[in-house]
């Protein structure tokens, strides 16, 4: 079994030698290339990753209305880099990878059940940085209102740098109107390069 077959890859490639034989420039070109050795083995150690969760009042309306998600996050459990989510609740990519993409939604039962049927809906849309059309990804669930309902989109997309994902969520029930508590979670979490 070879060895890479044990490890995972690090993307690294040596920078040239310094030109001539000096000591002093050998050295710090030893220790820049210790220092690029190290900055990698921290982006497998310690990957780019966000997790959060926020319990907010959405619209339940008869007809179709999108409401972001997760504006203006309130604790982040787990962040770093800082500054992925903005107060709009578009979070922004820190780093080309691999990412794992996790967003989960609960509406508990309603107080006051009517035996009604309602559908969640989850918009995700994802705005690349180099100008692609964006991709919109609709993951939906339904349930009656007196029993609480659950809604997970799990996604693995390749990201780079700049790219923005944001979430839009509708809640639609024919025959009723209010607002509900909904208990959003999103992770996310760099798996590997994609360079």
């Amino acid at each position: 079994m070879a060895s890479s077959d044990r490890s995972t890859p690090i993307s690294y490639s040596p920078a040239p030698p310094p030109l001539g034989t000096d000591t002093i420039q050998l050295s710090r070109a030893t220790w820049d290339e210790l220092y690029r050795i190290a900055e990698r083995f921290e982006s497998i150690d310690r990957p780019a990753a966000l997790s959060l969760s926020k319990s907010e009042s959405m619209p339940l309306q008869a007809a179709t209305g999108w409401t972001r998600l997760l504006d203006d996050p309130a604790a982040y459990e787990w962040l770093r880099p800082a500054g992925q989510m903005d107060a709009n609740g578009v979070w922004t990519c820190p780093q080309e990878g691999l990412y794992d993409v996790t967003v989960i939604l609960e509406v508990p039962a309603f107080p006051n059940p009517g035996s009604r049927l309602y559908e969640a809906t989850l918009r995700t849309t994802g705005h690349p940085a180099n100008g692609d059309p964006d991709v919109v990804i609709l993951s939906k669930t339904g349930g009656p209102d007196e029993a609480s309902l659950r809604l997970i989109a799990n996604f693995l997309r390749p990201l780079n740098k700049g790219d923005q994902v944001w979430f839009d969520l509708d809640l639609t029930e024919v025959a009723f109107t209010g607002n509900v508590t909904v208990l959003g979670i999103l992770n996310i979490c760099r798996q590997a390069s994609i360079k």
